[in-house]
């Protein structure tokens, strides 16, 4: 699948890949960029179509495959998650890989009898 990039951010992991001071890229050469939104342009995947809008985030882009910092980037259809029509490309990036880290925090702290009321904040 080819997607059309309208947007991507920079992220610590990206910053640790593009200067190569952790372990972060699995394979050289490689385009940084975990996460990025856009449109698909062309698919093989039978529930995407030109122009849907799209995110990918994680699943090893600008680690172990090329990555959203890029004007094209290719995925599996697995890998995408629809944009809403409430947004644009542009908010969803703005949320992106912060807000999907926030929303797994979160679900962990749910399920793990985390009492906000009883924790001790300086």
């Amino acid at each position: 699948m080819l997607l059309e990039v309208d947007y991507s951010t920079v992220k610590l992991q990206d910053a640790l890949a593009l200067t190569d001071r952790a372990p972060v890229v699995r394979r050289w050469p490689m385009v940084a960029g975990i996460d990025c939104a856009g449109r698909v342009v062309a698919s093989e995947d039978s529930q995407w179509h030109p122009g849907d809008r799209v995110v990918l985030n994680g699943w090893g882009a600008g680690e172990q495959h090329w990555g959203g910092l890029a004007q094209k980037a290719r995925a599996r259809g697995e890998w995408l998650v629809a944009v809403p029509s409430e947004f644009t490309t542009r908010q969803a990036m703005a949320i992106g890989t912060a807000g999907y880290t926030a929303a797994l925090s979160s679900m962990h702290w749910n399920g793990s009898g985390f009492d906000p009321a009883r924790a001790a904040f300086w």
